[in-house]
């Protein structure tokens, strides 16, 4: 097994890994951008999450620790990395609007005629015939799937939050300003969902998109909704 272990991540390791690495849920859950149920409910094998977070999951944990592979002397395992070896964090994704834009401009040459026939010119062009589709696609998912919804989105330069710098600090204010009962919440968001978000009250970070689209009958309720 390399470091750069991947989909081969267990929740076994992830567990092991961040604990080694002194990161709670919340934390690496924020540093992936996913919600920390995600996290909590793979490091149960409750479920198994999409290639993508579960590749993300293992970079983030691969900067602090080392992946032993599984071996005639034992099993499979993960160790702290020596200080000062740490492997560099990964670029910032970039949305095809920021890269297109990188592009270098057009010459005058490829504006002679009128018409912008650089590959900036074209790229520009064809991310607008693509972006209807995008904003289709991501409609279709975001309720269900919040979590793919917002890659695309983030890839094509569309923003789908629907609740843009709210923090669980100042939705718990919300909740408890209205007066609102356990026993309201929980008809909100059932028993499983309530539970979730009690756990998130001593969290002052903001909601994810994927948090969001969990507490969205919550947070319609209360007029957080922006979506």
């Amino acid at each position: 097994m390399k470091n750069d272990i991947k989909t081969e991540l267990t929740p076994l390791l992830c567990r092991l890994g961040r604990t080694a690495a002194e990161l709670t849920q919340d934390q690496l859950a924020a540093e992936i951008r996913v919600s920390t149920k995600t996290i909590a409910q793979f490091e149960a094998g409750n479920t198994n999450p999409q290639r993508r977070t579960r590749e993300d999951i293992a970079a983030a944990l691969a900067r602090r620790v080392d992946f032993i592979p599984e071996g005639p002397d034992g099993g499979a395992g993960v160790r702290l990395r020596i200080e000062g070896c740490q492997m560099p964090a990964p670029a910032a994704r970039r949305s095809l609007p920021d890269i297109i834009a990188s592009l270098p401009e057009p010459t005058p040459e490829e504006l002679s005629d009128g018409t912008d026939q650089s590959a900036r010119g074209y790229a520009t062009d064809l991310l607008g015939d693509l972006l209807p589709k995008a904003r289709e696609l991501v409609d279709i998912l975001r309720d269900e799937h919040p979590t793919q919804a917002a890659d695309i989105a983030g890839m094509f330069g569309i923003s789908i939050d629907p609740v843009p710098g709210l923090t669980w600090d100042a939705v718990f204010a919300a909740v408890e300003k209205a007066g609102a009962t356990k026993a309201e919440v929980k008809g909100l968001l059932g028993s499983s969902g309530s539970r979730w978000l009690e756990h998130h009250r001593s969290y002052n970070s903001p909601l994810t998109v994927e948090d969001a689209y969990t507490a969205r009958p919550l947070l319609e309720r209360f007029g957080l909704w922006r979506g």
